[in-house]
């Protein structure tokens, strides 16, 4: 999934390359910009997506997950959904699975299922969005994507879902997997609550950092935080002042020489007339510690609209607050 530093609700007007590109049979369809020119104007949170599904369907044991879900366009092979090459539809991921014919159980959430937004729209049977309660086992015909996106700095990939074949369905291991999602493990520290992700192996919380809303994230030991963070924590919060115009000179500095974001495994240009500008529209999303080392991890993924505009890199500092780098995620 790949977003566009573009304001949500602009339509672009467009070019002589643009229609050229077309008439040749290169690039989006004019029905296509059209789509994404809708949706853009609904101002939701729209991921457009490229997902090439596999033509099996498999039988699978799902549980819902209570995240919020996304909205987008889902294109999908010819010979799906009677010939229907794109439809509308939400995508959430799911906290486990078992898939029935090989018995494989699965505790993490590595899978977004995605269903038909509303029936009309539906190539499929019996995938509505009011059939799918969250923290709820289902079982399900569905197709695999055959590709992956970032979610966290892990990877998640798309479930199809083809018919919904029962709902509320007896599995011990997904019940038990229920269980443990709603009696989380929590750490209580004077600057957060946190709670241990399984799957990321790390406590998370959310707070405040600079003046910013931020995600926090400390490597886990077991059922508690790494000592090493537990130290360091205090003491980012306790220089946050000095951290944060640290990062932002760092930064400046870096977009003006290479006009954009530049790592040994990407280049996010800069859009904007301006470093300066480019800079204050910047995301800080997270801040993560490993031991005494953390990261800032800066994510934008708000307009999915226009491929290749997302950027999610992360600047890196030692135990005594020095930068030592700055890398992108994929």
């Amino acid at each position: 999934m790949m977003a566009s530093f573009d304001e949500p609700g602009r339509v672009k007007r467009e070019g002589i390359l643009t229609r050229l590109l077309r008439f040749l049979g290169i690039g989006p369809s004019a029905e296509e910009e059209q789509e994404r020119a809708r949706l853009a104007a609904l101002n939701l949170n729209t991921a457009v997506y490229a997902d090439l599904f596999a033509n099996e369907p498999e039988e699978m044991l799902v549980l819902t997950s209570d995240f919020d879900p996304e909205i987008g366009i889902f294109r999908i092979n010819a010979g799906i959904g009677g010939g229907k090459k794109q439809f509308q539809a939400k995508s959430c991921p799911i906290l486990g699975y078992v898939h029935v014919k090989s018995s494989t159980f699965m505790d993490q959430p590595v899978y977004k299922l995605t269903w038909g937004e509303d029936d009309a729209s539906n190539p499929f049977k019996n995938c509505s969005f009011q059939t799918l309660k969250p923290l709820t086992v289902y079982r399900i015909r569905s197709k695999l994507a055959m590709d992956w996106e970032p979610f966290g700095g892990e990877w998640l990939s798309h479930i199809l879902l083809v018919e919904v074949l029962e709902s509320d369905a007896h599995n011990q291991e997904l019940e038990n997997l229920r269980h443990e999602y709603l009696n989380p493990v929590l750490f209580t520290h004077p600057l957060a609550t946190f709670r241990l992700n399984t799957f990321m192996e790390n406590f998370e919380a959310k707070a405040e950092w600079a003046g910013l809303p931020v995600k926090l994230s400390l490597n886990a030991e077991g059922d508690k935080p790494a000592g090493g963070t537990l130290k360091r924590l205090p003491e980012v919060f306790a220089q946050q002042t000095q951290l944060y115009a640290s990062l932002n000179t760092y930064l400046l500095e870096h977009i003006r020489k290479h006009n954009g974001i530049r790592t040994k495994d990407g280049f996010f240009p800069n859009p904007h007339p301006t470093a300066e500008s480019f800079l204050q529209d910047l995301k800080l999303q997270k801040l993560d510690f490993f031991d005494q080392d953390f990261d800032i991890v800066f994510h934008n993924d708000d307009d999915a609209l226009v491929p290749d505009g997302e950027y999610y890199f992360y600047v890196s500092f030692d135990p005594k607050g020095n930068i030592t780098g700055i890398e992108s995620i994929h």
